[in-house]
């Protein structure tokens, strides 16, 4: 039981200066399509790629390049390695047609050794900036995924898999495709947004400063497939909609460190409607979305992204958004461990509804999740799980102190209360996520997720 218990006066309903509570707003499906103005941030205008607190959430601050733009393309290197920029964003192109029925992917990437060769000296790779280590690390990420997908266990050639395991070190994540090139440095710049960069730097006015995506719009596809573009794009707009619970989160960090209460249960209100809006956005998702075509479009996607994974691991590892920080973060905030609630329930868990394969497949998976994040993001998961930053923390202290309020008290508990609900109501859509995809394992993890 996460919850802290009732007071008699917790049925009471108070608000604190929400602007509008989650229930009976309007429509927030437009929200997601509007261009939005520029938010505050906590950080300076010089950020990093994976800076957290910017108007792009927790995605990659610079978008990527359309793959059919070779200029922009070989804009992001210097000249000694735009054979090879050239050479990888022609691979990752045609990735989708020349991995199919085991196409000659493979053979492709031989081929095009002598025009990798720039990649295999280390001193010139670790002098480029960060942003274009993130690049050539995603575009091998994908090259080398295709090579998995259709190597039959061969080794990936020297010219991919070299410069990518020294990238890995420098980037301190695990030369692997996984969330942080699949998501969250996968999106595009609009053609809307394009056109008003072209307006801006032409000396033309528009309202706003520089704008983060204002749809859900992918670069890099492995099978070019509706399904995979929405699931791929759902997930774009999730994580570039985080910029406003990030906000909230900051908030809630300062007035905690304050002894502010006020500031402590508006921080909670906030983080809480904003999963409901999100909440009602994959609600309107799903229904509109057939989703008969999505488990075969996985079953196709995995060699791909989830190599020597059990359908029990990945089907974890989709609920959990791979190895996004967004999942532990809330649950951080409201001081939850993700990795010890799942552990937990791995113990609870029963053979005689064949939940307990699944419960540990759990554990697996967020087990490794940390290492596959990007540096940035560790540390603002690290920051949240510090004491000072943990709501249930702060809640739990004012109430053993003399002279609160009984007022301040019921607000805090109500407002903990519902961001409870509010994560347990986010979590049931990642629950129905998985169903869609993995209809086998659809009622075990409806179980699963009720305990």
């Amino acid at each position: 039981q996460q919850h802290i218990t009732d007071t008699e006066c917790a049925r009471l309903k108070e608000s604190y200066g929400l602007e509008e509570s989650a229930k009976g707003s309007p429509d927030i499906r437009p929200m997601f399509k509007r261009v939005s103005a520029r938010l505050p941030t906590l950080v300076d205008d010089d950020v990093g790629f994976w800076d957290v607190d910017t108007e792009t959430g927790l995605l990659a601050t610079e978008p990527m390049p359309d793959l059919t733009d070779k200029e922009a393309w070989k804009e992001l290197v210097p000249d000694f390695y735009k054979g090879a920029i050239e050479a990888l964003r022609n691979l990752v192109s045609r990735l989708p047609a020349l991995c199919a029925a085991d196409g000659p992917f493979w053979s492709r990437v031989e081929a095009a050794a002598d025009q990798l060769a720039p990649l295999m000296d280390e001193k010139q790779l670790l002098a480029l900036p960060e942003a274009s280590q993130e690049r050539f690390f995603s575009l091998l990420g994908y090259v080398q995924a295709g090579c998995y997908a259709v190597g039959d266990g061969r080794q990936v050639p020297r010219c991919v898999e070299w410069p990518l395991q020294v990238l890995s070190r420098c980037l301190q994540r695990p030369a692997h495709v996984e969330h942080a090139e699949l998501v969250l440095s996968n999106w595009k710049k609009t053609e809307e947004e394009t056109n008003e960069q072209d307006l801006q730097g032409d000396g033309g006015t528009t309202t706003g400063a520089t704008r983060g995506p204002s749809e859900g719009q992918v670069a890099l596809l492995f099978l070019a497939s509706p399904d995979e573009e929405w699931y791929r794009a759902l997930h774009v707009v999730l994580h570039r909609e985080a910029r406003d619970v990030i906000i909230a989160m900051r908030a809630g960090q300062a007035a905690s460190l304050a002894g502010d209460d006020h500031g402590v249960i508006s921080s909670i209100e906030r983080v809480t409607a904003w999963m409901d809006k999100l909440c009602d956005w994959f609600d309107a998702h799903f229904e509109q979305k057939d989703s008969r075509t999505e488990p075969v479009m996985y079953h196709r996607l995995g060699p791909f992204v989830t190599t020597g994974y059990t359908e029990e691991q990945t089907a974890c590892w989709v609920y959990s958004e791979g190895s996004s920080v967004l999942l532990p973060a809330l649950h951080a905030f409201l001081g939850l461990s993700m990795l010890s609630v799942m552990d937990s329930t791995a113990k609870k868990a029963s053979e005689e509804v064949g939940k307990q394969q699944l419960a540990e497949a759990f554990v697996v998976i967020h087990q490794d999740q940390a290492k596959y994040m990007p540096v940035a993001h560790r540390d603002f998961l690290e920051d949240l799980e510090k004491p000072n930053s943990n709501m249930r923390r702060y809640c739990l202290k004012r109430f053993g102190q003399k002279g609160v309020p009984v007022e301040r008290i019921h607000n805090l508990e109500v407002a903990y209360n519902e961001g409870m609900n509010a994560l347990t109501r986010f979590l049931s859509r990642r629950n129905h996520l998985v169903g869609r995809m993995f209809p086998r394992l659809s009622s075990s993890f409806r179980s699963l997720h009720s305990e």
